[in-house]
Protein backbone atom coordinates (compact mmCIF):
# COMPACT_ATOMS: atom_id res chain seq x y z
CA UNK A 1 0.00 0.00 0.00
CA UNK A 2 1.38 3.41 -0.96
CA UNK A 3 2.07 6.18 1.53
CA UNK A 4 -0.77 8.24 0.08
CA UNK A 5 -3.28 5.43 0.65
CA UNK A 6 -2.01 4.95 4.20
CA UNK A 7 -2.44 8.65 4.89
CA UNK A 8 -5.96 8.60 3.46
CA UNK A 9 -6.81 5.59 5.60
CA UNK A 10 -5.52 7.33 8.73
CA UNK A 11 -7.49 10.49 7.93
CA UNK A 12 -10.61 8.46 7.24
CA UNK A 13 -10.20 6.61 10.54
CA UNK A 14 -9.77 9.86 12.43
CA UNK A 15 -12.84 11.36 10.78
CA UNK A 16 -14.84 8.27 11.63
CA UNK A 17 -13.74 8.50 15.27
CA UNK A 18 -14.61 12.20 15.38
CA UNK A 19 -18.02 11.55 13.84
CA UNK A 20 -18.73 8.83 16.37
CA UNK A 21 -17.54 11.09 19.20
CA UNK A 22 -19.97 13.81 18.14
CA UNK A 23 -22.76 11.27 17.72
CA UNK A 24 -22.25 9.80 21.21
CA UNK A 25 -21.73 13.08 23.11
CA UNK A 26 -22.71 16.74 22.60
CA UNK A 27 -21.90 19.98 24.45
CA UNK A 28 -24.48 22.74 24.83
CA UNK A 29 -24.06 26.17 26.46
CA UNK A 30 -26.99 28.50 26.96
CA UNK A 31 -27.92 31.64 28.91
CA UNK A 32 -31.21 32.58 30.52
CA UNK A 33 -30.84 36.10 29.01
CA UNK A 34 -29.65 36.81 25.48
CA UNK A 35 -29.81 40.61 25.81
CA UNK A 36 -28.94 41.44 29.41
CA UNK A 37 -28.32 44.92 30.75
CA UNK A 38 -24.94 45.97 32.10
CA UNK A 39 -24.52 44.55 35.65
CA UNK A 40 -27.57 42.29 35.27
CA UNK A 41 -27.09 38.79 36.69
CA UNK A 42 -27.00 36.14 33.94
CA UNK A 43 -27.23 32.40 34.55
CA UNK A 44 -25.11 30.27 32.20
CA UNK A 45 -25.83 26.56 31.79
CA UNK A 46 -23.48 23.99 30.27
CA UNK A 47 -25.01 20.62 29.36
CA UNK A 48 -23.11 17.48 28.46
CA UNK A 49 -25.48 15.09 26.67
CA UNK A 50 -24.15 11.56 26.20
CA UNK A 51 -25.34 8.14 25.02
CA UNK A 52 -26.05 6.15 28.18
CA UNK A 53 -25.67 2.64 26.72
CA UNK A 54 -22.55 3.46 24.72
CA UNK A 55 -20.76 4.99 27.72
CA UNK A 56 -21.82 2.12 29.98
CA UNK A 57 -20.32 -0.40 27.54
CA UNK A 58 -17.32 1.42 26.07
CA UNK A 59 -16.27 4.42 28.22
CA UNK A 60 -12.86 4.37 29.85
CA UNK A 61 -12.51 6.65 32.86
CA UNK A 62 -9.91 9.38 32.53
CA UNK A 63 -9.99 9.79 36.31
CA UNK A 64 -11.20 6.99 38.56
CA UNK A 65 -12.46 9.14 41.44
CA UNK A 66 -15.28 10.98 39.60
CA UNK A 67 -18.79 9.76 38.74
CA UNK A 68 -18.96 10.89 35.10
CA UNK A 69 -16.13 9.64 32.82
CA UNK A 70 -15.14 12.85 31.04
CA UNK A 71 -13.30 16.13 31.64
CA UNK A 72 -14.74 19.56 30.88
CA UNK A 73 -12.82 22.66 29.91
CA UNK A 74 -14.96 25.83 29.96
CA UNK A 75 -12.62 28.72 28.99
CA UNK A 76 -15.52 31.15 28.58
CA UNK A 77 -15.88 31.34 32.36
CA UNK A 78 -12.36 32.65 32.86
CA UNK A 79 -12.67 35.14 30.02
CA UNK A 80 -15.90 36.52 31.47
CA UNK A 81 -14.86 36.35 35.13
CA UNK A 82 -17.91 34.17 35.79
CA UNK A 83 -18.46 32.06 38.90
CA UNK A 84 -19.25 28.36 38.79
CA UNK A 85 -22.04 27.44 41.21
CA UNK A 86 -22.16 23.96 42.72
CA UNK A 87 -25.50 22.55 43.95
CA UNK A 88 -26.09 22.13 47.66
CA UNK A 89 -27.54 18.62 47.35
CA UNK A 90 -26.22 15.40 45.87
CA UNK A 91 -25.21 15.15 42.24
CA UNK A 92 -22.65 13.61 39.88
CA UNK A 93 -19.01 14.65 40.18
CA UNK A 94 -16.79 15.48 37.22
CA UNK A 95 -13.62 17.37 36.44
CA UNK A 96 -13.84 20.98 35.25
CA UNK A 97 -10.49 22.49 34.41
CA UNK A 98 -8.15 21.22 37.09
CA UNK A 99 -10.62 20.58 39.90
CA UNK A 100 -13.41 18.23 40.81
CA UNK A 101 -16.88 19.79 40.98
CA UNK A 102 -20.44 18.64 41.59
CA UNK A 103 -23.12 18.98 38.91
CA UNK A 104 -26.80 18.06 38.60
CA UNK A 105 -28.64 15.54 36.45
CA UNK A 106 -30.84 17.02 33.75
CA UNK A 107 -33.93 15.35 32.26
CA UNK A 108 -33.24 12.15 30.32
CA UNK A 109 -33.50 12.57 26.52
CA UNK A 110 -34.66 10.12 23.87
CA UNK A 111 -33.28 10.36 20.34
CA UNK A 112 -33.37 7.81 17.50
CA UNK A 113 -34.34 5.09 19.95
CA UNK A 114 -31.39 5.84 22.24
CA UNK A 115 -31.38 7.24 25.78
CA UNK A 116 -29.11 10.20 26.52
CA UNK A 117 -28.07 11.27 29.99
CA UNK A 118 -27.74 15.01 30.68
CA UNK A 119 -25.25 16.53 33.14
CA UNK A 120 -25.64 20.25 33.87
CA UNK A 121 -23.22 22.84 35.21
CA UNK A 122 -24.34 26.34 36.20
CA UNK A 123 -22.41 29.61 36.40
CA UNK A 124 -23.31 33.20 37.28
CA UNK A 125 -22.02 36.18 35.33
CA UNK A 126 -22.67 39.94 35.29
CA UNK A 127 -21.51 41.95 32.25
CA UNK A 128 -19.51 45.08 33.00
CA UNK A 129 -19.86 46.97 29.72
CA UNK A 130 -22.29 47.13 26.78
CA UNK A 131 -21.81 45.51 23.39
CA UNK A 132 -21.47 41.98 22.04
CA UNK A 133 -19.87 39.46 24.36
CA UNK A 134 -18.68 36.11 23.05
CA UNK A 135 -18.15 33.08 25.28
CA UNK A 136 -15.54 30.74 23.86
CA UNK A 137 -16.78 27.17 23.28
CA UNK A 138 -16.58 24.53 25.96
CA UNK A 139 -14.60 21.34 25.34
CA UNK A 140 -15.21 17.83 26.66
CA UNK A 141 -12.64 15.02 26.56
CA UNK A 142 -13.46 11.37 27.09
CA UNK A 143 -11.91 7.98 26.38
CA UNK A 144 -13.53 4.84 24.99
CA UNK A 145 -12.59 1.43 23.62
CA UNK A 146 -14.40 -1.06 21.41
CA UNK A 147 -12.42 -4.09 22.60
CA UNK A 148 -11.54 -5.15 26.14
CA UNK A 149 -9.74 -8.05 27.71
CA UNK A 150 -9.91 -9.45 31.20
CA UNK A 151 -6.76 -9.19 33.27
CA UNK A 152 -6.15 -11.21 36.42
CA UNK A 153 -4.54 -8.21 38.11
CA UNK A 154 -6.29 -5.19 36.61
CA UNK A 155 -9.74 -6.49 35.71
CA UNK A 156 -11.32 -5.30 32.45
CA UNK A 157 -8.65 -3.57 30.34
CA UNK A 158 -9.19 -1.64 27.07
CA UNK A 159 -7.27 -2.84 24.01
CA UNK A 160 -7.95 -0.07 21.49
CA UNK A 161 -8.34 2.93 23.84
CA UNK A 162 -9.05 6.25 22.10
CA UNK A 163 -9.22 9.76 23.62
CA UNK A 164 -11.46 12.21 21.77
CA UNK A 165 -12.51 15.81 22.27
CA UNK A 166 -15.90 17.31 21.51
CA UNK A 167 -16.09 21.08 21.06
CA UNK A 168 -19.27 23.07 21.57
CA UNK A 169 -20.33 26.32 19.91
CA UNK A 170 -19.62 29.94 20.82
CA UNK A 171 -22.29 31.75 22.82
CA UNK A 172 -22.97 35.34 21.76
CA UNK A 173 -24.84 37.80 23.97
CA UNK A 174 -25.76 41.42 23.28
CA UNK A 175 -25.29 43.50 26.44
CA UNK A 176 -27.45 46.63 26.71
CA UNK A 177 -26.44 49.87 28.40
CA UNK A 178 -28.51 51.11 31.33
CA UNK A 179 -30.75 54.00 30.25
CA UNK A 180 -29.73 57.55 31.11
CA UNK A 181 -33.33 58.71 31.40
CA UNK A 182 -34.73 58.56 34.91
CA UNK A 183 -31.38 57.89 36.62
CA UNK A 184 -32.07 58.67 40.31
CA UNK A 185 -29.69 60.42 42.65
CA UNK A 186 -27.87 57.95 44.84
CA UNK A 187 -28.06 55.05 42.36
CA UNK A 188 -25.17 52.72 43.28
CA UNK A 189 -25.44 50.13 40.49
CA UNK A 190 -28.04 47.66 41.78
CA UNK A 191 -29.62 45.86 38.79
CA UNK A 192 -32.32 43.27 39.36
CA UNK A 193 -35.50 42.83 41.35
CA UNK A 194 -34.86 43.81 44.96
CA UNK A 195 -36.66 44.55 48.20
CA UNK A 196 -35.24 46.52 51.10
CA UNK A 197 -36.15 47.19 54.71
CA UNK A 198 -34.75 49.28 57.54
CA UNK A 199 -33.95 48.26 61.10
CA UNK A 200 -33.24 50.55 64.07
CA UNK A 201 -33.85 50.56 67.86
CA UNK A 202 -37.15 51.97 69.12
CA UNK A 203 -35.47 54.75 71.11
CA UNK A 204 -32.14 56.13 72.27
CA UNK A 205 -30.86 58.93 74.48
CA UNK A 206 -29.53 62.24 73.27
CA UNK A 207 -25.84 61.91 72.38
CA UNK A 208 -25.90 58.10 72.03
CA UNK A 209 -24.88 56.03 69.00
CA UNK A 210 -27.07 53.37 67.46
CA UNK A 211 -27.07 51.14 64.35
CA UNK A 212 -29.35 51.91 61.41
CA UNK A 213 -29.41 48.83 59.14
CA UNK A 214 -30.48 48.79 55.51
CA UNK A 215 -31.19 45.16 54.51
CA UNK A 216 -31.37 44.34 50.77
CA UNK A 217 -32.55 41.03 49.32
CA UNK A 218 -33.58 39.86 45.87
CA UNK A 219 -32.40 38.46 42.55
CA UNK A 220 -29.77 40.37 40.61
CA UNK A 221 -26.22 41.58 41.11
CA UNK A 222 -26.72 41.45 44.87
CA UNK A 223 -23.02 41.13 45.63
CA UNK A 224 -21.90 43.40 42.80
CA UNK A 225 -23.29 46.88 43.42
CA UNK A 226 -21.64 49.54 45.57
CA UNK A 227 -22.88 50.55 49.00
CA UNK A 228 -25.66 53.15 48.90
CA UNK A 229 -24.76 56.74 49.83
CA UNK A 230 -24.97 57.76 53.46
CA UNK A 231 -28.53 58.89 54.20
CA UNK A 232 -29.30 62.46 55.23
CA UNK A 233 -30.96 62.34 58.66
CA UNK A 234 -32.00 65.67 60.19
CA UNK A 235 -31.36 65.60 63.93
CA UNK A 236 -28.72 62.88 63.58
CA UNK A 237 -25.14 62.53 62.37
CA UNK A 238 -24.08 59.52 60.27
CA UNK A 239 -20.52 58.68 61.33
CA UNK A 240 -19.62 55.46 59.55
CA UNK A 241 -20.69 52.42 57.54
CA UNK A 242 -19.85 48.74 57.80
CA UNK A 243 -21.27 45.89 55.72
CA UNK A 244 -22.18 42.32 56.54
CA UNK A 245 -24.46 39.61 55.20
CA UNK A 246 -24.31 36.47 53.10
CA UNK A 247 -25.09 35.33 49.55
CA UNK A 248 -28.82 35.87 50.14
CA UNK A 249 -28.76 39.41 51.56
CA UNK A 250 -26.58 42.46 52.17
CA UNK A 251 -26.73 44.53 55.34
CA UNK A 252 -25.46 48.11 55.28
CA UNK A 253 -25.00 49.18 58.91
CA UNK A 254 -24.75 52.93 59.47
CA UNK A 255 -23.34 54.28 62.72
CA UNK A 256 -25.74 57.09 63.72
CA UNK A 257 -25.40 59.68 66.50
CA UNK A 258 -28.58 61.17 68.01
CA UNK A 259 -28.30 64.99 68.24
CA UNK A 260 -31.82 66.34 68.81
CA UNK A 261 -34.47 65.39 71.36
CA UNK A 262 -37.73 64.21 69.82
CA UNK A 263 -36.17 63.48 66.43
CA UNK A 264 -37.42 60.44 64.50
CA UNK A 265 -35.86 58.75 61.50
CA UNK A 266 -37.15 59.82 58.07
CA UNK A 267 -37.88 57.58 55.09
CA UNK A 268 -34.61 56.28 53.59
CA UNK A 269 -34.48 55.75 49.78
CA UNK A 270 -32.91 52.77 48.01
CA UNK A 271 -32.74 52.82 44.20
CA UNK A 272 -32.20 50.03 41.67
CA UNK A 273 -32.79 49.33 37.99
CA UNK A 274 -35.54 46.80 37.28
CA UNK A 275 -34.87 44.87 34.02
CA UNK A 276 -38.41 43.45 34.16
CA UNK A 277 -39.93 46.94 34.07
CA UNK A 278 -37.11 48.54 32.07
CA UNK A 279 -36.88 51.47 34.48
CA UNK A 280 -35.32 52.72 37.69
CA UNK A 281 -37.18 52.11 40.93
CA UNK A 282 -36.75 54.17 44.10
CA UNK A 283 -37.90 52.18 47.10
CA UNK A 284 -39.00 54.29 50.09
CA UNK A 285 -37.86 52.44 53.21
CA UNK A 286 -39.78 53.23 56.35
CA UNK A 287 -37.44 52.78 59.30
CA UNK A 288 -38.91 52.06 62.76
CA UNK A 289 -38.80 55.34 64.72
CA UNK A 290 -35.69 55.69 66.83
CA UNK A 291 -37.15 58.35 69.14
CA UNK A 292 -34.47 60.48 70.83
CA UNK A 293 -35.14 61.02 74.54
CA UNK A 294 -33.46 63.31 77.10
CA UNK A 295 -30.15 62.16 78.48
CA UNK A 296 -30.20 60.80 82.00
CA UNK A 297 -28.27 62.60 84.71
CA UNK A 298 -24.78 61.35 85.44
CA UNK A 299 -23.99 60.43 81.82
CA UNK A 300 -21.48 63.05 80.64
CA UNK A 301 -20.86 63.84 76.98
CA UNK A 302 -17.56 64.48 75.24
CA UNK A 303 -16.87 68.06 74.12
CA UNK A 304 -17.14 66.96 70.47
CA UNK A 305 -20.63 65.52 70.95
CA UNK A 306 -21.67 68.61 72.92
CA UNK A 307 -20.65 70.83 70.02
CA UNK A 308 -22.57 68.66 67.52
CA UNK A 309 -25.70 68.80 69.69
CA UNK A 310 -25.34 72.59 69.98
CA UNK A 311 -25.32 72.91 66.20
CA UNK A 312 -28.30 70.58 65.70
CA UNK A 313 -30.43 71.82 68.62
CA UNK A 314 -29.05 74.85 70.53
CA UNK A 315 -31.94 74.79 73.03
CA UNK A 316 -31.05 71.24 74.14
CA UNK A 317 -27.31 71.76 74.31
CA UNK A 318 -25.71 71.72 77.77
CA UNK A 319 -23.94 74.88 78.89
CA UNK A 320 -20.49 74.46 77.46
CA UNK A 321 -17.88 77.24 77.25
CA UNK A 322 -15.99 77.16 73.94
CA UNK A 323 -12.28 76.33 74.11
CA UNK A 324 -11.17 79.86 73.34
CA UNK A 325 -13.11 81.27 76.32
CA UNK A 326 -11.15 79.00 78.64
CA UNK A 327 -7.94 80.16 77.03
CA UNK A 328 -8.83 83.85 77.46
CA UNK A 329 -9.88 83.25 81.04
CA UNK A 330 -6.58 81.59 81.84
CA UNK A 331 -4.61 84.42 80.26
CA UNK A 332 -6.63 86.96 82.24
CA UNK A 333 -5.86 85.17 85.49
CA UNK A 334 -2.16 85.17 84.67
CA UNK A 335 -2.22 88.92 83.95
CA UNK A 336 -4.01 89.68 87.21
CA UNK A 337 -1.58 87.53 89.18
CA UNK A 338 1.37 89.32 87.54
CA UNK A 339 0.00 92.79 88.34
CA UNK A 340 -0.61 91.83 91.97
CA UNK A 341 2.96 90.56 92.38
CA UNK A 342 4.39 93.75 90.87
CA UNK A 343 2.27 95.91 93.19
CA UNK A 344 3.64 94.07 96.26
CA UNK A 345 7.27 94.58 95.16
CA UNK A 346 6.75 98.33 94.77
CA UNK A 347 5.20 98.87 98.17
CA UNK A 348 8.16 97.16 99.86
CA UNK A 349 8.23 95.53 103.36
CA UNK A 350 6.42 97.20 106.26
CA UNK A 351 8.61 98.82 109.01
Amino acid sequence: MSGRLVARSVVAALLAVAAMAQDRLAVEVDADLRQPFVSQAVTLTLRVVYDREFFAAHAVSLLQRVDVPFCVDWPGLEGADARLVEPAGRGPTLVVGDREVRAVWGPLRQQDGRAFEVVELTAHWSPTEPGEFVFEPARVRYAFAMQFEESLLGGRQPIDREVVEVIGSRLRLEVRELPAAGLPAGFSGAVGEFSARGEAPASCELGDNFALELVVRGRGNLQGFAAPPWPKLPGYAVQGLVERGDENERRFVFDVLALRRGATLPIVPFSFFSPADGRYVVSAIEVPPALVTARRAGRPLSPRVQRLIARADPAAAPAVWPWWSWLLGGLALLVIAGLAARSRRRSGPEV
